[in-house]
């Protein structure tokens, strides 16, 4: 997209003979702004004012601020990032690699979660290997009646789980949305 400026005020007068002054066609013509990378025209002051030249940081369509809200929108086409927790008898789910966590039971296992804040979600997908494992819920889940899920044992089965983060406990609400698979 380009961008042009014209002066409000049009001169009728004949450009001069001197060519190393300015002419009255140059202060009709359109002006071109030109841009560093990663900058943009606007004011970060306040009130009114020249206008400054504004560094732009972050990728994708918007910029917001980390307290920005975006209230009500229609996502289309979305896509969650999906992150394969490392394997062992151990294992630790941190949201911050994704929203879609994926686990493939290679001995029984203890599950911890990071600390999450409010509104915050994700989804567990547990898969058994050849043999039967087991699982150990962190205690800052709380499931439905309090009683964990019994995970499914069969070879290369999965169990899909979904999480979401209780402020006023400071406890992970845990759901089981399908077995089995």
């Amino acid at each position: 997209m380009a961008v042009s400026l014209k002066h409000a005020f049009s001169s009728g007068k004949a450009d001069g003979v001197d060519a190393t002054l300015v002419q009255p066609s140059n202060w009709n013509a359109e002006h071109t702004l030109q841009l560093a990378t990663n900058r943009l025209l606007g004011r970060t002051s306040a009130g009114t004012g020249p206008v400054e030249e504004i560094t732009v940081t972050g990728t994708g369509s918007a910029v917001l601020s980390t307290t920005a809200s975006i209230i009500n929108p229609t996502v289309t086409n979305y896509t969650e990032t999906s992150y394969t927790i490392t394997t062992g008898a151990t294992a630790t789910i941190d949201i911050t690699n994704g929203t879609v966590q994926r686990f493939t039971l290679s001995q029984n296992v203890i599950f911890s979660i990071l600390t999450g804040a409010a509104g915050k979600s994700f989804i567990l997908i547990l898969t058994q290997d050849s043999s039967p494992r087991t699982v150990t819920w962190p205690v800052n889940v709380t499931w439905p009646s309090g009683t964990p899920p019994t995970i499914s044992t069969g070879s290369g089965k999965r169990d899909i789980y979904s999480f979401f983060f209780d402020a006023t406990t400071s406890a992970w609400l845990g759901a089981t949305i399908g077995q089995n698979y």
